[in-house]
């Protein structure tokens, strides 16, 4: 027999139990605050280290934001590739609450910091290990609970770094982002495309209402919600784009936009079922320490968008025509059943809008 001292009582166990009890001892807070001092005083002499040891801690909270702003004005003082280094060693870690804390502080960094903290995250070719391949954290149920988020979330970190690479202007998400469409069908296609790839792996990321007790996760969390409002307003922007223009794409071109806007859809419905389950908690998130305007998550017309591509498909199914290139729905759709079709959803010609200001403008004169 072996007894397991406890300072409020004294368990005996088999020999069988110890490596349980080995594991629950290491997952001990106590022990993880030891872990966490002897981290520090390791880095003592380099504020740096020092920082991003004391953002990406035991604790289960967001990263403390006076060593967020700490590790953010590095950034700002031409240090990006040292803090970006720093970071990438805490996310070898097999401990979920250390790499959900990285995770965020990259996320947070990519956003608010310089284009050189993300330019240095590329050229380390960052993307292999924010996918987490080789990720377990085995040592509780919530390691193991985590691990699916944390691997969704590290690719949805690293698609960001892809969409910054491949358009600069794509690289912090806020209000003034914008879709920026071009005259070329083929252009706004691909950029819809990489927005969408983006969102998806964003919609890998997640949850249950048991995980979101801990303010680590919650607060990861809130972080890609207000990521998700953004997405969708560009993407919207450039849905309409297309849509408007619809009616003059040749069909090899229909059938593409056809094919964004099912995705479109599909993502929506996504979208919407998580905004109504985060209005629903509605408590939770007021108390997340970080935060977010619950009246800034909108009610998705879903149904509207949804009965637009199936008028869309039923169109081009019972007309069908030769797939060459030169001909345009026009040739199989009057156009004015089209531009009727498209009063029916969220999407109006610019040219009737425009029209309608005129009108407008006309009654306030007289």
């Amino acid at each position: 027999m072996l007894y397991i001292f406890n300072t409020k009582k004294i368990k005996k166990m088999e020999h069988g139990s110890v490596s349980d009890a080995l594991v629950k001892a290491k997952n001990s807070r106590f022990l993880k605050s030891v872990n966490d001092k002897l981290r520090v005083v390791g880095t003592l002499g380099n504020e740096l280290k020092t920082s991003v040891v004391k953002a990406t801690n035991n604790k289960k909270t967001p990263p403390k934001e006076k060593h967020v702003r700490y590790l953010l004005s590095y950034c700002q003082n031409g240090h990006s590739q040292e803090v970006a280094h720093q970071l990438m060693e805490v996310l070898g870690a097999n401990n979920w609450i250390k790499v959900i804390k990285t995770i965020q502080v990259i996320h947070r960094l990519i956003q608010a910091g310089p284009p050189l903290f993300s330019k240095s995250l590329i050229a380390m070719k960052a993307y292999k290990p924010l996918h987490l391949h080789g990720f377990k954290d085995d040592t509780s149920q919530k390691g193991l609970a985590h691990g699916p988020f944390l691997k969704g979330y590290g690719r949805y970190i690293s698609s960001r770094l892809t969409l910054y690479k491949k358009d600069p202007k794509w690289r912090v998400f806020s209000r003034k982002m914008e879709f920026g469409a071009s005259d070329k069908n083929e252009d706004n296609f691909a950029k819809i495309e990489l927005l969408q790839e983006v969102l998806e792996n964003m919609m890998e990321c997640r949850t249950t209402p048991i995980m979101l007790q801990n303010y680590a996760t919650l607060g990861a969390y809130v972080l890609l919600l207000k990521d998700s409002l953004i997405l969708y307003k560009v993407l919207e922007e450039g849905m309409q784009h297309v849509l408007k223009n619809f009616f003059k794409m040749n069909e090899e071109n229909a059938k593409k936009a056809i094919k964004l806007l099912e995705t479109h859809v599909h993502q929506m419905q996504f979208l919407d079922e998580i905004y109504d389950d985060v209005r629903s908690q509605s408590r939770l998130f007021k108390a997340s320490p970080i935060k977010i305007s619950l009246s800034s998550i909108p009610t998705l017309k879903t149904a509207e968008t949804e009965k637009m591509l199936h008028t869309m498909q039923e169109y081009l199914q019972q007309n069908p025509i030769p797939n060459h290139t030169t001909h345009k729905l026009t040739d199989i759709i009057p156009e004015d059943e089209l531009h009727e079709m498209f009063k029916e959803g969220d999407f109006v010609n610019e040219e009737e809008d425009d029209e309608e200001e005129d009108d407008e403008e006309e009654d306030d004169e007289e």
